[in-house]
């Protein structure tokens, strides 16, 4: 099997009546649950209730002769760092949370860290930057593959795939995680001899892109670099379609693919993507399949590596707080980088710590996939080689 819970789909969700004299432990997640991005958020916000309920009908949390049952709450980031700090606030100061689960962007995770931190509590976030990892954020552990996980080996198989690419446009949003974005791609396309003819930034919320669609026309780069939401890279990229470029379309972030297609449509087929998996696939875990069977039963859509962080920082936290058999933030922080824990993906860990300076990233496989009508389609898995090194000295 390839994961070692052997979950079914109809076991995921079958509750088992509770658990008796439990106490109850908070946990939120920050995310963008209005614009653009409100695919991530709403998945992210459902697959945290899944995990919920998987967990309190499993016994819950057993820590010091007691039983923990846990409860999500979503709050709404709007993916700026103003309404980050606002969230935080809300949740830490406001809810007593202890636990964020999840949370989505660079900007809002940030404004989030300056509260987290200076509390005490632990913030399981997928951003995508250096500045939010290291020994000045002990509480703060990532839980998705970012761009120093996928770049390299994700632009190092797309140039195999086509060699004779030369030039490279991209587009990011103009804030902390586009800006991040850019200062780590760019060097990795010239890093394989593809020259950056234009690093363009644009304001999210944007819903006209023909100036910048007209620019990289004229500019006719054999390949396009985009690091935006799904709302925005449809539009984008259609935009970009009509005025006849059909060059090669990369996005290493370009998750829900079936909302790309249902705004450009013919536009996205065949992009290369570093951040989406085939959760309904052979190469699917059970615990995958039977997330995506739930979503696409209860809310009609695809998961994605974003939505499925969730799911896997509730499960490490699980493990840490069993482990260190304490429910205090300190020990479970402490305890989180020791163990291996089962994901969505199987057995994981937390390392990278050559690279951040603490063992603060999860280990998971880097998944290449394509857009096909509408679908993601897997081409290729190339597994974590630390977490691999790890499991040979055991």
């Amino acid at each position: 099997m390839l994961n070692r819970l052997a979950l079914t789909a109809c076991a995921l969700w079958a509750l088992s009546g509770g658990v008796a004299a439990a106490e109850s432990l908070k946990l939120g997640i920050s995310t963008t649950l209005s614009g653009a991005a409100a695919q991530w958020g709403i998945t992210m916000d459902f697959v945290g209730h899944q995990a919920a309920d998987w967990i309190n009908s499993h016994g819950g949390i057993k820590v010091d002769g007691k039983t923990y049952t846990v409860e999500v709450q979503s709050y709404d980031n709007k993916y700026t760092a103003q309404d980050g700090a606002r969230v935080a606030q809300e949740m830490i100061g406001r809810a007593g949370i202890k636990y964020v689960v999840g949370a989505l962007g660079t900007a809002p995770i940030r404004a989030t860290q300056s509260i987290s931190e200076r509390a005490g509590v632990i913030l399981m976030n997928i951003a995508w930057g250096m500045a939010t990892k290291g020994p000045k954020f002990p509480y703060s552990f990532t839980t998705e593959n970012t761009g120093r996980e996928i770049i390299e080996p994700f632009f190092d198989y797309v140039h195999k795939q086509h060699p004779d690419a030369k030039t490279v446009a991209m587009i990011n949003p103009n804030d902390a995680t586009g800006k991040d974005v850019s200062e780590l791609n760019g060097p990795a396309w010239r890093k394989l001899g593809v020259n950056v003819v234009a690093d363009e930034f644009y304001e999210r919320g944007t819903t006209d892109f023909s100036a910048l669609a007209t620019k990289f026309a004229q500019l006719k780069p054999d390949i396009i670099n985009v690091g935006m939401p799904p709302g925005d890279a449809g539009l984008a990229i259609r935009q970009l379609h009509t005025l006849g470029w059909k060059g090669v379309i990369v996005m290493e972030s370009g998750s829900s693919p079936a909302q790309m297609w249902q705004i450009a449509g013919d536009a996205v087929e065949g992009a290369y993507i570093g951040g989406a998996a085939d959760f309904a696939g052979p190469t699917a875990t059970d615990v995958q399949r039977a997330l995506q069977a739930k979503a696409t039963k209860d809310i009609n859509t695809d998961l994605t590596m974003v939505s499925m962080s969730v799911w896997d920082g509730m499960m490490a936290l699980k493990k840490a707080m069993e482990t260190a058999n304490s429910v205090d933030p300190k020990a479970v922080r402490d305890t989180l980088p020791k163990i291996v824990f089962e994901s969505s993906w199987g057995p994981s860990a937390f390392g990278r710590a050559d690279l951040y300076g603490s063992p603060q990233q999860i280990l998971l496989p880097v998944v290449i996939s394509r857009i096909s009508q509408g679908k993601t389609v897997e081409v290729a898995r190339i597994p974590s080689a630390e977490f691999a090194a790890r499991e040979r000295k055991q």
